[in-house]
């Protein structure tokens, strides 16, 4: 916008602003406005300590106080700068959000894919707890798709062949599904639809030959896709002897 502008905690100081040297120190007004959750105005420099004239106002988030939003200049001509701040502020703080909830739906689904093929259900309530959220039936067979990267082939931009593997499973219906460091993406689909989705993993396969080996394991029962697991690494070290 041109103007500077300052976010200000609760008790006036100023942790960030497009002006460096005016961060960590106080500003009055930036801590009234805090205080009182008013927007305040000033039209004139040096009227109260550490302010300059401007608008600030106060921008909050589930009821509770983000920051004060202090825009730089005279308030006819920033005004509408700092209704616009506020509106970008609350979506970068809802974009933050949501990623957050991602990574930790995905911390979820690591969990799951880890603790069912280690056959380790030690933590048996949380484990179903999760599989409830993510609506995996209990008692159907099920196998577990693995998808090894060839360390013969070393990948130029792994981000873009993740993506690439990330919609096969969304084509494939497949919301179960982990990275393991260093190569293997693994995931965990249901035994009746194998038929369907076994034309999108070898034709996957077929298009990313050169980098990739795909091996999917044999049907077992949910707390058995330890199983299925042995059974796809073994699969997969005979694509590596042949």
């Amino acid at each position: 916008c041109g103007q500077d502008v300052n976010f200000i905690d609760q008790s006036g100081i100023i942790f960030a602003s497009t002006n460096p040297e005016r961060v960590g120190t106080f500003h009055e007004i930036g801590q009234k406005a805090a205080t009182t959750g008013n927007t305040i105005e000033v039209s004139s420099d040096n009227s109260f300590y550490g302010s300059q004239k401007g608008i600030n106002m106060p921008v909050y988030h589930n009821q509770s106080l983000l920051a004060v939003i202090g825009i730089t200049g005279e308030p006819d001509t920033v005004r509408k700068y700092a209704h616009l701040a506020e509106r970008i502020t609350n979506l970068l703080i809802r974009e933050q959000e949501l990623n957050q909830y991602s990574r930790r739906q995905a911390d979820k689904k690591h969990f799951v894919i880890q603790s069912l093929i280690r056959n380790e259900t030690d933590n048996q309530e949380y484990l179903t707890s999760c599989l409830h959220e993510f609506k995996i039936d209990l008692n159907t067979k099920k196998r577990i798709v693995l998808i090894r990267t060839n360390k013969q082939n070393p990948i130029t931009n792994r981000s873009v062949l993740e993506q690439k593997i990330q919609q096969m499973f969304a084509q494939a219906h497949i919301c179960l599904h982990t990275f393991n460091y260093p190569g293997d993406f693994i995931a965990l689909t249901e035994e009746t639809d194998f038929e369907k989705q076994n034309y999108i993993f070898k034709l996957f396969a077929k298009e990313h030959f050169d980098i990739l080996d795909i091996a999917v394991g044999k049907p077992t029962s949910l707390f058995q896709l330890h199983i299925s697991y042995q059974s796809a690494e073994t699969a997969l070290h005979s694509l590596i002897i042949s």
